[in-house]
This record gives structure tokens, C-alpha cells and sequence, in this order.
């Protein structure tokens, strides 16, 4: 494909700055909507993210269309490329989600990607008029997000915990965040836990299992508010609890076999 002759002629490092300062944009739009959406419990934020699936669509999917996109109108001039352009990048932003299957969500996702898209090319143009906002949308702010990220906002309040060598149990009068609780396994071997809590009022709560690298790792129901693990390699996996301000107890049970 050949790159649009304006972006060659200004440097191609230039010219990937304004894609990146149009993803920039895009994603910082897109990410104070979901701050504004969670009541800015910069937890919540926090974890969304660290989705790296977001990263992939914004910096990976978005500059790809984009450079197809320049390609597409490479030979178009004036009012005529705008519209152009404008349609297929509304276009890029649906397609990712109606590809496969068209219900209400993917028609909702499909619209809010092909706002964000929008936003992703006014940044790209918005780059090029101010050097300020290339460099605060394409690296500036980009880092501030990875360091957010990379942050753990969890807030507890009168914690209080205990573990034995197959246990693990808190209390706490308040608690918005998560907490790891790390068990050792060997390879081959059965992995069997239970989790129970005890709310004292309305706040949410959850469970995963993460191992050694922070990658989820699939449980097996095994009745009675018990999961199971086959333990595929041997080293630390991590029971992480979470809470949703959430006031009073829980206790986790784990038994590993041979």
C-alpha cells in the first residue's frame, strides 16, 4: 500500500505521530466515559485499563484502518475525500463489532466504535495543526495511562485477616479493590477451593484465579460452592478476591491432592 505523499514528504516519524496522538485521543475520550460511568472509582478504571484488548483496538486495529483508509483515498482532493473518509472510518468502526453476529450489543458496540473512529481521525487532523496536542495525545498521555494501569487504587479499612497453611479469612468494615491470596501447586496435582462471604451491607463482590504470569486461569464447578483446578504447571496461582465497597467477612478453603 502505498503511504499518502504528504505524510513522506513531512518524515514518517511526524506521520505516525499524528496516528498515534488520533488513538491517543480516541482512547482518552473513551476512557473518561468509563471513569464517569463507574463514579470514578479509579479501581474499576484502573482494571479496564490494564485490558490490553483496548490497547490492541485503539493503537492496533485503529492506525491499521487508518493507514488502509489513507490508501483507499490516496488519489481523492477536497470536500469529496473528507466525506470519504469520514464514511469509512465510521465504517471501521462497526465492523469490528457487527463482523460475526448483529444483535442490540454488537449494534451498540458497532456505535460506539464508529464514534470513537471519528474521534480517532479528528485527532489525526487536530495533530497536525498543533504540535502541543501531537505530542500530549501520542506519548504524553498514552504513559500516564500504562502508569495508571500499572497502579492498584484497592482501599480497605479495618482489615483484618488470619491464614493457616489451607486457609485464609478477613474482615474489614470497608473494602473496594482486590486482595490476592497466592497457593502453591505442583504440576499434576488437584487444586480444590471454596470462598464464602459474609455481607454486611450492599456492596458487590467477586473471585478469580490468576497463576504466575496474571493470566486467568479456567475453574471447574465441583458442587457444593466448590471449584476445582488440574494444575497444568507448577508454581503460584493467586485467589483474588474483590470487593465493591464492600463491609464485613470472608473465608477461603483450599485442599490440594496428589
Amino acid at each position: 500500500m502505498v503511504l499518502y505523499t504528504k505524510g513522506l514528504r513531512s518524515g514518517i516519524i511526524p506521520f505516525l505521530l499524528t496516528k498515534l496522538a488520533g488513538a491517543g485521543l480516541s482512547m482518552a475520550v473513551f476512557f473518561a466515559f468509563i471513569l464517569q460511568a463507574s463514579r470514578f472509582d479509579l479501581f474499576q478504571w484502573s482494571e479496564e485499563l490494564s485490558r490490553w484488548m483496548y490497547w490492541g483496538l485503539f493503537f492496533g486495529y485503529g492506525i491499521a484502518c487508518s493507514f488502509v483508509i489513507d490508501g483507499l483515498t490516496f488519489r481523492l482532493r477536497g470536500f469529496p475525500r473528507l466525506l470519504v473518509k469520514i464514511g469509512l472510518y465510521v465504517i471501521a468502526g462497526f465492523a469490528f463489532f457487527i463482523f460475526k453476529e448483529v444483535n442490540g450489543y454488537t449494534l451498540f458496540a458497532g456505535t460506539v466504535g464508529a464514534a470513537c473512529a471519528l474521534i480517532f481521525y479528528f485527532g489525526t487532523y487536530a495533530s497536525r495543526q498543533n504540535p502541543l496536542f501531537k505530542y500530549i495525545f501520542a506519548v504524553g498521555l498514552p504513559l500516564l495511562f500504562l502508569l495508571a494501569a500499572n497502579l492498584d487504587f484497592t482501599k480497605k479499612a479495618d482489615w483484618e485477616e488470619e491464614r493457616t497453611a489451607s486457609s485464609y479469612s478477613a474482615s474489614f468494615s470497608y473494602f473496594n479493590g482486590k486482595h490476592e491470596i497466592p497457593v502453591r501447586a505442583k504440576e499434576g496435582q488437584s487444586l480444590t477451593i471454596s470462598i464464602g462471604f459474609h455481607r454486611e451491607n450492599e456492596g458487590g463482590y467477586g473471585f478469580h484465579m490468576l497463576n504466575d504470569h496474571n493470566q486467568y486461569v479456567g475453574l471447574t464447578e465441583a458442587g457444593g460452592g466448590k471449584w476445582k483446578l488440574s494444575v497444568p504447571k507448577t508454581g503460584v496461582y493467586k485467589w483474588v478476591v474483590t470487593g465493591d465497597g464492600l463491609r464485613g467477612s470472608f473465608e477461603v478453603l483450599w485442599h490440594v491432592e496428589e
